[in-house]
């Protein structure tokens, strides 16, 4: 693949800025997809890959800015698959409370919960009925065995 094809697919800006992919993405997850030397890549491995170096087995190519179909070398950084959600994290990236996608509470009835309990206003069996959820997974969320941290 020649390189000039790979960046006709690149919205290339000013260099602060990202600079988005324009052609197809990864299954809707947000990452550009191409195919380079024989199989599809993440199209932001393949911008450090023609503008870097390679890539070091067993690590990732992660992103400053938190866009993922950002392609600006200067946005991208190599590291570990730790290191890379560590980053994750303090961003606060990661879904939280109500706003994962397996969420079963919001937030306001988390709360709730764990209010009326601890005022001893109500047995775990009669929130699991009240909220839908199982005694099991009220008694888990009770003894944050199972935490479904609040969003910040």
């Amino acid at each position: 693949m020649r390189a000039q094809l790979f960046w006709s697919k690149v919205d290339v800006r000013g260099t602060d800025d990202c600079w988005n992919w324009i052609s197809r993405s990864n299954n809707g997850r947000g990452y550009g997809l191409m195919r380079f030397r024989g199989r599809h890549w993440a199209a932001h491995r393949i911008a450090w890959t023609l503008s870097r170096s390679e890539i070091p087995q067993g690590l990732c190519v992660c992103h400053r800015c938190d866009n993922r179909a950002c392609c600006n070398p200067t946005h991208l950084f190599l590291g570990t698959n730790a290191e890379n959600m560590a980053d994750r994290d303090a961003k606060k990236r990661q879904p939280r409370g109500a706003h994962h996608g397996t969420a079963k509470l919001s937030d306001r009835e988390v709360l709730d919960i764990r209010a009326n309990f601890a005022l001893c206003r109500v047995t775990q069996v009669a929130l699991a009925a009240r909220f839908g959820v199982t005694p099991r997974y009220i008694s888990m969320l009770l003894k944050n065995q199972y935490r479904q941290e609040m969003h910040p």
